[in-house]
């Protein structure tokens, strides 16, 4: 019967030995999920491909920023070269069609060029002093 207590008693410690060990082992674990947990909550994936698509669209937008300069540095000296090149030639041409509508306009009454000078309004100026002096009689 002692050999009965004895086994059992034997028994008893050795389960209870198992039973601390797991539980060390348990807490261990557990100290070092939360460890992860806090680790993974600072660096939050979602935050991170937020900040990876905001980079990504941030670098395209100087791309297409570069790009657009670029095409306006390129019109602006295309557009200035062609100025250059035919500045006196639309003058003239612009005067042209100017003495050619005066001459047509002088033709109608004041009235009726009143409201021809209505729909040129880039020209009305213009046209006014050449009816002004054509109008005016001469000594």
């Amino acid at each position: 019967m002692i050999v009965n207590y004895i086994i059992q008693a034997v028994l008893l410690l050795s389960y209870l030995t198992v039973f601390l060990f797991q539980y060390h082992q348990i807490k261990h674990l557990r100290d070092k999920l939360t460890t992860l947990e806090k680790f993974q909550n600072i660096f939050d994936i979602d935050k991170f491909e937020k900040y990876i698509k905001f980079i990504e669209q941030e670098a395209n937008l100087k791309l297409e920023r570069a790009k657009t300069e670029r095409i306006d540095k390129t019109i602006k000296a295309s557009i200035d070269a062609i100025s250059q090149q035919f500045p006196r030639e639309t003058e003239n041409q612009i005067l042209e069609l100017l003495q050619f509508t005066a001459s047509v306009l002088i033709q109608f009454e004041p009235e009726k060029r009143e409201i021809y000078l209505l729909k040129l309004p880039f020209n009305e100026v213009a046209l006014r002093k050449i009816f002004l002096d054509h109008d005016t009689p001469r000594p």
